[in-house]
């Protein structure tokens, strides 16, 4: 028999079972199957303790595996909605720190916030990127969660491009201590650019996120308009934080775990979900059920 026929003979009697075997391992590639690389973190595999519940720090402490790996999943909100993840009206009556990490995979074709509220008056301490990639950060009078006053916004040079990770840091001042908010982007191994504004302190808060009657969203102004790219390790505290402290939380990357944890308020890893970790219980509301979660995200991650 000719080895033409023999090979088509072949083809006929098992070229359906290659197909499937090919189909299976297209889709089990997809899922990151076969990825090949350091170990990653399992949807809440870390967690923050608190032994007497919500808003005590006794015997507060880190459980689970905390060691930094990188994270199965990060969020990613291009198609999907937004997650509603926290009331913080009346939370924020010091000072405070914000901390997450981003790619884009577009720029936006207006600013649009990484991280919003579903109120239209609620901008105070919101993140945006611009159309030209401008990162920054909003301060304005909401009456309901004394924040303060209108003063313009922190813009932080970074020219922030398409296809890569970076982890956004910025702080408001204690009352009393200093009318200035601070904030940094970092990207790849030891890239900075940071940046501060002066401002008029109004009331007792100095950073409140959301509003009275609205809640803190991911990568969405509230209107439809939505960050195409990725979020993932936002983490928010009820206290200043250093430059040392800043680096320190960047230094250990996107799977990093928290520092100062009795001044922690709430932490989304955005690993697999919406769930706070932090140990306050703010998880993530019906309309976090929307949002989407990859496993193909660590290109243009440079590790710290």
């Amino acid at each position: 028999m000719p080895k033409s026929q023999s090979a088509i003979e072949y083809l006929t009697t098992y070229g359906w079972a290659i197909l499937l075997i090919g189909i299976a391992a297209a889709v089990l590639a997809e899922l990151g199957v076969f990825n090949i690389g350091p170990p990653s973190a399992a949807p809440g595999s870390c967690s923050v303790v608190r032994p007497l519940g919500p808003g005590t720090v006794t015997g507060i402490s880190l459980a689970g595996t905390c060691s930094g790996l990188p994270p199965q999943y990060v969020s990613s909100v291009s198609t999907a909605g937004p997650a509603k993840i926290y009331q913080s009206c009346g939370e924020r009556n010091s000072g405070g720190f914000v901390a997450m990490w981003f790619k884009l995979n577009a720029l936006p074709q207006s600013t649009t916030p990484l991280l919003g509220t579903d109120v239209p008056y609620g901008t105070c301490g919101n993140i945006t990127i611009t159309s030209l990639g401008a990162v920054q950060v909003s301060y304005k009078t909401i009456p309901q969660c004394l924040c303060p006053p209108s003063v313009g916004t922190l813009v932080i040079p970074a020219n922030v491009v398409t296809g890569t990770w970076y982890f956004i840091a910025y702080t408001a001042p204690l009352p009393g201590i200093g009318p200035s908010a601070e904030g940094c982007v970092y990207t790849g191994a030891s890239t900075q650019v940071c940046n501060s504004i002066t401002y008029s302190r109004v009331g007792t808060s100095a950073l409140v996120l959301g509003s009275g009657t609205g809640n803190m969203i991911l990568g969405s102004d509230g209107n439809g308009n939505f960050i195409n790219g990725y979020l993932a390790n936002l983490q928010i505290y009820n206290a200043t934080m250093s430059m040392n402290g800043m680096n320190s939380l960047y230094l250990r990357g996107v799977g990093g775990a928290p520092i100062n944890l009795n001044n922690l308020v709430g932490w989304w890893p955005l690993n697999g979900n919406a769930n706070d970790y932090s140990g306050q219980g703010w998880n993530g509301t019906a309309a976090a059920s929307n949002m989407l979660f990859t496993s193909a995200w660590k290109g243009g991650y440079t590790v710290p």
